[in-house]
């Protein structure tokens, strides 16, 4: 395709005139050489640019063919851009199908973006979403499904409720394993006494794909369970009026100062809930070796290490700015502002004021793990 040029119409739609670059072909009948028959304009709609609509006025070559006797007078070309008689590009159809598959959002919204009806859009959607439901190959990597229902109400006038029942993919074991596996690839290493700057901990919750992921590509690495997602744990076990007061005692435990004190004040609180609490006990039981695995590190290091929080804050920034574009026109497009909004909290984290790690704790745990003490081995036993 050839771009003839761009412009901004009133309403603010971006204009795109384009061509193709065919010199010669042949009739599709006879097969003798065609002769050009002027030009006919199609008007199809984009996938959307910069948050607004996008139509193309293609500038379609008439051909005829020359041969008396052929049966073929003229035609107009074909190209994949755009099936015949279309209203969407292939691209703008793609870019709707993987909006609605991925992203939160609904047919009327994607219509709004692309600029056109509603039956437009869905009439694309459906017959693209049909071609790849019958592709037997979208389920080649799926080997654990889960069942997901739905009360919705069509309209609000309405007053009938129907159920939606959706197949879920819950593969995810082996996507963390590829994960992780391309962070070593990557350059990601491991902790040693000979080479500390790797990975000593991990902090994650109780996912069991990642937790396995973690065990066979990061050997010897140590992990820790977030304490704020253990909090909602508890909370989904009592609820949200009697899970009050537990977890507030469970967060004296992450009020100490010292590794001592944070295994006593462990065991006193899982004493004090046997009796009252006794799943919560067992929960913090179960857990004891996960959740205080922070306790062997720098006490400066702490509050960094034993939650998810500053991953959690990242990602909420990430969404805030993912909510004003709405729906992206490509992935590429979704790379680079996420990119942008990583790069940026990165140069915090690493060169500004509010560095993640000071360089004093992180000298102080590298003499931790290159200083063969009594006191030393046994901090590094407790997070292996």
């Amino acid at each position: 395709m050839h771009l003839l040029g761009v412009t901004t119409l009133d309403e603010g739609t971006v204009r795109v005139d384009v061509e193709t670059d065919v010199d010669l072909t042949g009739c599709p009948d006879c097969g003798v050489v065609a002769v050009g028959h002027g030009r006919r304009v199609q008007v199809l709609h984009d996938a959307p640019c910069f948050g607004r609509p996008v139509r193309v006025w293609w500038r379609k070559r008439i051909w005829r063919c020359p041969e008396p006797s052929c049966p073929r007078s003229t035609w107009t070309e074909e190209h994949p851009y755009a099936p015949a008689r279309a209203k969407l590009t292939t691209r703008a159809t793609a870019w709707a199908v993987d909006a609605l598959r991925h992203d939160d959002t609904t047919v009327s919204a994607i219509a709004r973006h692309l600029g056109v009806a509603w039956d437009t859009c869905w009439s694309a959607i459906k017959t693209a979403a049909q071609t790849r439901i019958a592709d037997p190959a979208r389920l080649g990597s799926i080997k654990t499904i889960g069942v997901d229902e739905h009360i919705w109400r069509p309209s609000r006038i309405s007053s009938i409720d129907k159920a939606v029942t959706v197949m879920v993919d819950l593969t995810r074991d082996d996507f963390w394993t590829e994960f992780l596996r391309s962070l070593r690839e990557r350059g990601l290493t491991i902790s040693t006494p000979a080479s500390p700057e790797g990975v000593l901990m991990v902090t994650s919750d109780a996912h069991s794909g990642l937790k396995h992921a973690i065990k066979a590509v990061l050997p010897g690495a140590s992990w820790q369970r977030c304490r704020v997602h253990f909090a909602r744990n508890i909370t989904q076990a009592l609820g949200s009026a009697r899970s009050k007061p537990v977890n507030a005692l469970v967060s004296t435990i992450f009020a100490q100062t010292s590794p001592e004190t944070v295994r006593e004040t462990y065991q006193q609180v899982t004493a004090s809930l046997e009796n009252s609490f006794p799943q919560v006990a067992a929960m913090l039981k179960d857990a004891e070796a996960d959740l205080t695995a922070f306790a062997a590190f720098p006490i400066e290091h702490w509050r960094k290490i034993w939650s998810n929080n500053p991953i959690e804050r990242v990602n909420r920034e990430i969404k805030r700015r993912a909510d004003v574009v709405q729906i992206f026109p490509s992935r590429d497009s979704a790379t680079r502002l996420v990119g942008a909004v990583l790069q940026d909290q990165h140069e915090e984290w690493q060169y500004g004021e509010r560095r993640y790690i000071s360089d004093i704790s992180l000298r102080r745990l590298a003499d931790i793990l290159t200083t063969d003490t009594p006191e030393n081995n046994s901090r590094l036993l407790m997070t292996a």
